[in-house]
């Protein structure tokens, strides 16, 4: 609200004025702090440059939950700290039990890596080393199964078992996925199946899941959607309508579907009345 900047202006005032106040302050105290400006996103550099110099060695005192905060921070305001997180790197791959650690936390802290743009396989290689077999049991919810594939396809990571076990248990549970965490779990792996051998029968299962629900998406959430049928080959040349909204969507950058990938698949659609649409899932 409006009277959130002039609060948390002072806080950091008064931290940045008394260089040992981070010291004396716990693990778990330094977390919340840092999500807090996150969450608000307050974006004061200075205080977090003395956050990342006051944590960074001391992350083997955070609990999973508090890395997980303290990296969400930076990569929400997009801060890049680039030595925090290789100490996050070392702590996640040496020091810390990741088989261990709650889905959601991995998840975020994944994601966090993927937004800064940080290209650390050691984490990712871990992470796939250990969690398929969660992936599969249903320890995952829809949303740390989402996220993880984002961050995996957005650094361009090929991770065949995870990948793989994301695919088979999102198949099998797609009515628990809303209309965003479908649309992103169609797109990573239809972004990946040139590197991971995805059965057709999941992306058929996950249009004929998709198409009843295609009314309810918002002219982005299409522009996904039918960019990544494209590129699985079921979306065919005069199959699917609402070329308007389509190429009225806004295209997502970077390993996102590209512009070119959206007027491709806008291409494909004929106009048809009522959304009509029809795949070919034969």
């Amino acid at each position: 609200g409006v009277w959130e900047r002039p609060l948390f202006d002072k806080v950091a005032a008064h931290i940045l004025a008394h260089p040992g106040c981070l010291a004396e302050m716990s693990a778990w105290e330094l977390s919340i702090i840092a999500w807090a400006y996150g969450k608000t996103h307050i974006r004061n550099e200075a205080l977090m440059d003395r956050l990342a110099a006051n944590t960074m060695h001391r992350l083997h005192e955070f609990s999973d939950q508090g890395l997980k905060m303290l990296l969400w921070s930076f990569a929400k305001l997009d801060y890049s700290a680039p030595e925090l997180y290789a100490r996050a790197s070392e702590e996640l791959t040496r020091g810390r039990d990741v088989a261990a650690m709650k889905p959601v936390d991995v998840a975020v802290i994944l994601w966090s890596y993927a937004k800064q743009g940080i290209q650390d396989w050691g984490v990712f290689q871990r992470v796939e080393d250990v969690y398929p077999p969660r992936i599969r049991g249903g320890e995952c919810t829809p949303r740390d199964v989402a996220m993880m594939l984002w961050a995996y396809t957005e650094l361009e990571f090929v991770a065949e078992d995870l990948m793989m076990a994301a695919a088979e248990w999102g198949a099998d549970n797609l009515e628990r996925f809303d209309n965003g965490l479908l649309v992103r779990l169609i797109w990573a792996l239809a972004y990946n199946q040139g590197y991971v051998n995805i059965d057709r029968d999941i992306f058929v299962r996950i249009a004929q899941e998709t198409l009843p629900r295609m009314n309810d998406f918002n002219p982005r959430q299409l522009g996904w959607m039918l960019a990544a049928f494209y590129q699985t080959g079921l979306l065919k040349p005069g199959k699917l309508m609402h070329q308007e909204s389509l190429l009225a969507a806004e295209p997502p950058g970077s390993s996102n579907p590209n512009a070119t990938d959206v007027r491709e698949a806008g291409a494909a659609l004929v106009p048809v009345s009522n959304a009509a649409a029809t795949w070919d899932v034969g």
